[in-house]
């Protein structure tokens, strides 16, 4: 910025509290047109001449002030019977000035001027003052710890670290599990031994997404057993490389499962290879021929097979069952059937089998 010599430039400003002198001069004296100011810190003194001018007519008399004692606490319980007299004119009732927070900030007097009051204040307000910024913290400590202030910062800028024992309250109501947002009650309602499970339904809850929970039969989650007893067992003799000698049909279940079996048979014959007179079996799961393994049973020389779960085969030894792979499952609200053949691995050969004894523990896995 360019300046030149008696321009005015504006350098800071000040708030200042004015002390006003006025010099006496007696009438007659030349105008006088002069006046000092004088500023030290933020207070200042201004000094001009007052001349005095010719006497005027007397002024009325001012009444008396007559100072009341009454314990009003408002202007509003003043009282409204004073007359326009000598005896009542000039009563006044000093009374605190509040802020909006109950404050004190000042005083006032209420003085009856005959036929109305009139608040005259007392004193001058003076300048603001500084406003601190106060930066509250609340810290809850331990029960039995007693509570306290810490005060830090500067005192435009104090931190005020509160440390607040923290108290339990009284041990409120359990709340009904079926008042909860998130359990569905409605939809299907719970019997005795049933428990909550997730139904794959969400609902907003403050802008939160829950699962729903909804009754579950337990039925749905412990493992079923069957047994495929020995009547469902046929008799077989003759040459073959695989004979059925068995089928066992499952009822529709509610829910996913995949069927483990073990069981045993009595089965004996000649083969024309190496290791004659072991004859082993198959479990397949819903066809005859092409069903996926779920068992098998290899024999001995006593004609014993005992049959275990099973799942790999000579073409697919990798196979095998996980929870989730869906390998030997079946779906819910679908029946299966259970078929066991005698097998040999080896060459076509002579069997005999007779059903006594023979029997097939199946357990109805859930799965997801």
């Amino acid at each position: 910025m360019t300046v030149a010599v008696g321009d005015t430039i504006f350098l800071e400003e000040y708030l200042i509290n004015t002390r006003v002198y006025g010099v006496v001069v007696p009438p007659g004296t030349p105008p006088e047109f002069w006046a000092t100011f004088e500023i030290q810190s933020d207070q200042g003194t201004l000094t001009m001449a007052a001349v005095i001018g010719p006497t005027g007519p007397a002024g009325a008399d001012a009444f008396a002030m007559l100072l009341q004692t009454d314990p009003y606490d408002s202007p509003d319980e003043l009282p409204n019977t004073l007359t326009d007299t000598v005896a009542d004119i000039g009563k006044y009732w000093v009374f605190d000035d509040l802020d909006s927070s109950g404050n004190v900030i000042g005083s006032s007097l209420w003085v009856w001027y005959g036929t109305s009051y009139r608040r005259l204040m007392l004193g001058s307000p003076g300048p603001p003052g500084p406003v601190p910024i106060i930066t509250p913290t609340v810290t809850l400590i331990p029960n039995g710890e007693a509570s306290n202030i810490v005060v830090g910062g500067t005192p435009l800028h104090p931190d005020m670290a509160f440390n607040i024992e923290s108290l339990p309250g009284p041990t409120g109501p359990a709340a009904a599990l079926a008042l909860a947002p998130d359990v569905d009650f409605t939809t299907t309602a719970p019997t005795a031994g049933d428990l909550l499970g997730t139904t794959g339904r969400t609902t907003s809850i403050g802008g939160t997404t829950y699962q729903v929970w909804t009754p579950v039969s337990i039925s749905q989650l412990v493992p079923g057993p069957f047994s495929m007893p020995e009547n469902a067992f046929t008799s077989f003799s003759g040459l073959s490389q695989r004979a059925a000698i068995g089928s066992f049909t499952i009822p529709p279940q509610s829910f996913n499962y995949a069927p483990i079996v073990w069981g045993h048979i009595g089965a004996f014959g000649l083969e024309l290879s190496a290791t004659p007179l072991q004859i082993g079996c198959e479990v397949l799961l819903n066809d005859p021929t092409s069903g996926q393994q779920i068992g098998r049973g290899f024999g001995n020389s006593l004609g014993e097979v005992n049959v275990m779960p099973h799942y790999s085969t000579n073409s697919v030894p990798g196979a095998a069952i996980t929870p989730t792979n869906g390998i030997g499952a079946v779906a819910a609200g679908t029946s299966s059937t259970i078929y066991i053949n005698l097998y040999n691995d080896g060459n076509i050969g002579v069997y005999q089998f007779s059903p006594t004894d023979a029997q097939l523990m199946v357990l109805l896995m859930p799965v997801p």
